[in-house]
């Protein structure tokens, strides 16, 4: 049987194939790694989300006192859900050498639509940490419900870092470049990087 041209649609689009990190196949989760960063040029100081590796400058940001307000957008050219447990990893440090303080660190998640409102989807903060050159490794999970993103909408990471007047230290570098000795003695990155759940449609 002849094909109708009316009726007939031809592209040289292939399809759109997404590779994940890694899945959780019982509930239908794919998990794409993304990193927090920081770039710098004349314009000044911008924060970035991405799944590729590199180093930021500066690859840290300290609160002194003045806690860090910090937005992480992750922009949609198509249509995604997201669903489940968000992993996130980073370390901070209460204050510097000899120079004893406190810091906590909260996260918030966020459905940002093309009207530029936010949702919250969901949030999480740290215990409140203390010492001098002192660093903590720090795992948050945030679990949200089923959240819809179109093109021209964001995800976008808040984070609020909160420290005493000592030089209170959140490292923010994708390529991990820096590594510290946490409280448990562990070698530990200084890498921030959450673990989007996307869902996987069968």
């Amino acid at each position: 049987m002849p094909l109708d041209p009316d009726l007939t649609e031809f592209t040289t689009q292939g399809p759109q194939v997404v590779t994940f990190d890694w899945e959780d196949i019982f509930k239908g989760i794919g998990y794409i790694s993304y990193f927090c960063g920081i770039s710098q040029d004349t314009g000044g100081v911008a924060y970035f989300f991405s799944s590729q590796i590199q180093e930021s400058q500066p690859p840290s940001e300290a609160a002194n006192a003045t806690p860090k307000d910090l937005d992480f957008d992750l922009d949609f050219d198509a249509e995604e859900d997201i669903e489940g447990l968000f992993l996130i990893n980073f370390t901070q440090r209460p204050g510097s050498s000899g120079a004893a303080g406190t810091c906590n660190t909260a996260i918030t998640i966020y459905h940002v639509d093309s009207g530029a409102s936010e949702t919250s989807l969901g949030t999480a903060q740290t215990a409140t940490r203390s010492g001098s050159g002192t660093f903590y490794r720090e795992n948050l999970q945030i679990n949200i419900s089923r959240q819809h993103f179109s093109p021209g909408e964001k995800l976008r990471i808040n984070v609020i870092f909160t420290g005493s007047a000592n030089s209170a230290d959140l490292p923010i570098d994708p390529a991990s470049s820096l590594t510290f000795t946490d409280t448990f003695g562990r070698t530990v990155g200084s890498d921030f990087i959450v673990q989007v759940p996307f869902k996987i449609e069968s």
